[in-house]
């Protein structure tokens, strides 16, 4: 696995990051899956999304059960893309689900902590080993003892800090007994709220043989309770042609869907126009907001369908332009666009 610079912008920059054969786009993103499958939508319906990323994001909270280690290992070993339908992607498997709350003070000096809809699920790194065996992913994260990054001791930060340096050290040693050289292990750097126990962490991984990824940097998104749906909000495309840029970048509209509870019945019911007005989604193509409204109304399976296909072709374009945007060097532009769009607070 390694990593290319294409272009520098500032501080932001564009790249390859090339897993074997395979590429990802950066800035990029993955898809997200429970269990090996994006939720609501099938493989088939999956795969009419254009410009689909070229990783898949699978848990090891997600798939211990379903479709676990022994289901998996009857496919003759060909790892859990080919059970899952997954060949053409780059596999990632994380520890944790992102959408799950992190219970803490669960993990202890041998094993790391999981909950599934069966409860809590030990995973020691013999286990840990085993499925990397048998599910075969292109990149995986390493065993680690995460904390939350508030009202934690300096000695919780420390120790969690040198557990999750033994966990790597263990997992480094039984890969190489293993000789599991086609997964990608990322070390993962801890230290909570602790810029010493944070600047240790990094130290101390980046000498070991793996890449490094690091924890705590995420957006804190609110959403309204009130919303049936949450909402993501950005400018539309930077469109290429020189007549359509500087009208594209002006432009300002809500390429999501939501649904207020004083809306019902009301303003939805009668809008004959798709979801976004341009938009080149399977689901505006077809269809209406008063369809969509009527399908959460009665609560149909296919509202869910045609609102993931929406965001979906949404949040993969929102990246395909952020890259765009580096590269003809308009980054700042495009910034001021998503910030005045109130996709950030």
């Amino acid at each position: 696995m390694n990593f290319t610079v294409r272009k520098k912008l500032a501080k932001c920059r564009t790249g390859i990051l090339k897993v074997g054969i395979k590429e990802i786009e950066t800035p990029g993103c993955s898809l997200y899956t429970r269990s090996g499958a994006v939720p609501h939508l099938t493989s088939d319906v999956l795969r009419t999304i254009a410009d689909l990323p070229s990783a898949v994001h699978l848990s090891v909270q997600a798939t211990i059960d379903h479709p676990g280690v022994e289901s998996t290992r009857k496919v003759r070993d060909c790892g859990i893309k080919k059970f899952l339908g997954l060949e053409e992607f780059i596999t990632y498997l994380s520890i944790q689900d992102p959408t799950q709350e992190l219970r803490e003070g669960y993990n202890e000096q041998k094993c790391v902590s999981v909950f599934t809809p069966g409860g809590r699920r030990k995973i020691d790194v013999n286990q840990f080993i085993t499925m990397l065996e048998v599910f075969q992913p292109d990149i995986a994260e390493c065993l680690c003892d995460t904390v939350l990054a508030s009202k934690q001791t300096e000695k919780r930060i420390r120790k969690s800090v040198d557990r999750t340096l033994i966990f790597l050290d263990q997992c480094l040693e039984e890969m190489a007994k293993k000789a599991l050289d086609s997964c990608n292990l990322l070390g993962v750097i801890e230290g909570s709220s602790s810029e010493k126990e944070r600047i240790r962490s990094a130290r101390e991984t980046s000498q070991r043989p793996v890449a490094v990824a690091e924890r705590g940097c995420a957006l804190n998104i609110n959403l309204s309770r009130k919303r049936l749906k949450p909402e993501l909000n950005y400018s539309p495309p930077l469109q290429q042609e020189e007549e359509t840029e500087n009208k594209s970048l002006r432009d300002n509209r809500n390429h999501s869907w939501h649904e207020d509870e004083e809306d019902k019945g009301s303003v939805f019911s009668c809008d004959l126009s798709p979801i976004v007005n341009g938009c080149t989604c399977y689901s505006c193509r077809n269809h209406t907001r008063a369809y969509v409204h009527h399908l959460l109304q009665t609560k149909e399976m296919l509202a869910t369908v045609l609102l993931m296909l929406h965001n979906l072709h949404e949040y993969c374009q929102f990246f395909s332009h952020i890259r765009w945007s580096i590269e003809q060097g308009r980054f700042e532009e495009f910034k001021e666009i998503v910030a005045r769009s109130n996709f950030v607070s």
